[in-house]
């Protein structure tokens, strides 16, 4: 099966977490990365269009997500379910959730407009991310069947 060697739009271990989640996707369901990329970000894709709606998307075990009052708008939330919840309680120490907190607050800053909006819509940058991840598949094929060859 193919490692994922580059996440796109993401360096260093800021890509880790995900890359971690895309190989599990890969080892669970004996698919390409390019596969898991595809159908991870079409998921997210998916709830995307469901909260531009104003539904709420429920993910049974995992929680919410729906959107909640930010002064005149509305902005995107995931209540967690009380099985994520206890998951995450039982073996995530309070530095670990201080760090996650600071790690989170560090990316939005990164990823703003000069004037405060959000970059781009979910799903353009969904879709890049779902393209640039089948690109290197196919570089990484052609690197292997030149040096098979």
């Amino acid at each position: 099966m193919a490692t994922l060697d580059r996440i796109p739009f993401l360096t260093g271990s800021d890509a880790d977490p995900l890359r971690a989640v895309l190989e599990r996707m890969c080892r669970t369901l004996d698919c390409t990365p390019e596969f898991a990329a595809a159908a991870l970000g079409h998921l997210f894709i998916g709830v995307t269009e469901q909260l531009e709606q104003g539904r709420v998307v429920y993910v049974p075990g995992f929680g919410a997500f729906g959107t909640e009052p930010d002064g005149t708008r509305l902005r995107p939330t995931l209540a967690p379910a009380r099985p994520l919840r206890l998951s995450v309680e039982s073996v995530c120490s309070a530095p670990r959730a201080a760090q996650s907190e600071a790690d989170l607050k560090a990316y939005d800053a990164r990823h703003r407009r000069p004037n405060g909006r959000a970059g781009h819509r979910a799903e353009t940058a969904l879709l890049a991310f779902i393209e640039q991840v089948a690109a290197e598949a196919r570089k990484a094929d052609r690197r292997g069947r030149r040096n098979a060859g």
